[in-house]
């Protein structure tokens, strides 16, 4: 691969998050000659990572290029073992300030969190005017965008650093704040992030989970969640339920009366359950209405009850529903087999 394929290969199509570490700290140094040259006034250079110096707005192609390279180095800085995203403070300014030049692109809440991290994890970060400096840049993404411009788990991940920042600035008020409004888009959530992921993005990195403040703050964190491995998804058991699926394997449906009913099939994958009430695994008791909600004791169902019952004959009805379907089918293959002559059966 020519130097200037694998400039364009690191800037334009690779996704740090699956490269290698060697890959990484290769593409470090490739897209930093590749900044480099396009920093410079010399046209040559920029021919030399394939600008067309024929075309009459080459400038702003290398701006946006420019652009391109310095979030895509910060990503591959942020996905380094250890985290390196104390380096980038450089690079996501630039983006930031050229977001905010291009005035017809609407600024963008990403590079936001991702600066106010950069300055807490730089070299000058436990200092006292950088510290106030992350906190205004936070304060500015939260008041004035939406998470959802970032992605839930950005908006997540930049949230629990702004309460930590809080924490060490002393506004312990205002950092109890923003953990509970991690709590309630985490309870929002609960479909589209499971609780391990949930950890994992707003625990800091090389700390301990089990001493997080934020997940303190949620209630019987990750108990009644079914988690569907390989697909960082998950269903609170009050609003989902394991169901046979018309291909014979398991699947999830989850009740939500806000949307339509959907299916997920998990093919083979293993579906952990655990006790609607605790949370502990491998219950031994289930409902004998609905057969779907379990529990590890009848003194853990009947605590339950209050929560389970208005989904109980809904679940019921929907299995019922199920188990007649099937039946029906099972009588019709029945059927369409003795109606077969014995010359096609053999077939």
């Amino acid at each position: 691969m020519s130097e200037m394929d694998e400039a364009v290969f690191h800037v334009r199509f690779s996704q740090p998050s699956e490269l290698s570490q060697d890959q990484l700290q290769r593409g470090i140094v490739v897209i930093k000659k590749f900044i480099e040259k396009l920093s410079s006034d010399k046209e040559d250079l920029w021919a030399s990572v394939g600008i067309d110096l024929r075309r009459p707005n080459k400038k702003e192609i290398v701006r946006n290029n420019l652009d391109s390279a310095h979030w895509q180095i910060t990503m591959y800085y942020k996905y380094c073992k250890p985290s390196q995203l104390g380096k980038v403070v450089p690079h996501i300014k630039w983006v930031i300030e050229n977001n905010r030049a291009n005035k017809h692109v609407k600024l963008d809440t990403n590079p936001l969190y991702t600066l106010g991290v950069a300055l807490m994890k730089s070299e000058k970060g436990s200092e006292q005017e950088t510290r106030e400096e992350a906190r205004k840049v936070f304060d500015y993404a939260f008041s004035n965008m939406a998470p959802e411009d970032a992605g839930l788990r950005s908006a997540m991940w930049g949230r629990a650093y702004y309460s930590r920042l809080l924490h060490d600035l002393g506004d312990t008020k205002e950092a109890k704040k923003q953990e509970r409004m991690l709590a309630q888009m985490y309870e929002r959530n609960k479909i589209q992030i499971t609780p391990s992921d949930f950890a994992q993005v707003v625990t800091d990195e090389g700390a301990n989970p089990n001493d997080n403040p934020i997940l303190k703050a949620i209630q019987n964190f990750g108990h009644g969640i079914i988690e569907l491995p390989g697909t960082g998804l998950g269903a609170n058991v009050k609003n989902g339920m394991i169901v046979q699926g018309e291909d014979g394997k398991p699947g999830l449906m989850v009740m939500n009366f806000d949307r339509p009913q959907w299916r997920m099939p998990v093919g083979m994958q293993k579906i952990i359950s655990n006790c609607n009430n605790c949370g502990s695994d491998n219950p031994k008791n289930k409902c004998s209405r609905c057969g779907l909600y379990k529990y590890c004791s009848r003194d853990r169902q009947t605590k339950h009850w209050k929560e389970q019952r208005e989904f109980c004959n809904a679940d019921a009805s929907i299995k019922e529903e199920g188990e007649k379907r099937q039946k029906e089918e099972k009588e019709k293959q029945k059927k369409e087999t003795a109606e077969k002559p014995p010359s096609e059966e053999r077939k």
